[in-house]
């Protein structure tokens, strides 16, 4: 409390003057000022910018996601087979079956066979 009324006293003098702008000089920066994206705007359109940046990310991010997504899945037709040949360990032993399979694509690469008996 001792310090603080010592940085009291030694903060303001006596012979300060301060000075304050005219209200047409505020007037006049508010206006300069109105149609900047940081000033408050009415009826809420600064929220709605904002909104529409965070869905605008959103979106971008879920694209995203959805391709990486895409570029793991794989289909095995009916009357087909798939290998995989894994980077790390070679060709697996696993025989994969029909339907949609999840890889990795940049470890895993599946070599899909035709195995329906011909004519």
């Amino acid at each position: 409390m001792l310090m603080m009324h010592h940085f009291h006293n030694n903060f303001f003098q006596q012979n300060q003057i301060i000075t304050v702008p005219a209200p047409e000089a505020i007037v006049a920066a508010a206006a300069k000022n109105s149609d900047t994206s940081n000033s408050l705007k009415p009826n809420g359109e600064q929220y709605l910018n904002g909104a529409k940046l965070y869905t605008r990310r959103i979106e971008i991010g879920l694209g995203i996601g959805g391709g990486v997504i895409n570029s793991m899945l794989y289909n095995v037709d009916d009357g087909h087979r798939a290998a995989i040949f894994d980077r790390f360990q070679g060709v697996k032993l696993d025989v994969i079956e029909e339907g949609t399979h999840f890889m990795i694509s940049w470890l895993h690469r599946p070599t899909i066979f035709d195995i329906r008996r011909g004519p």
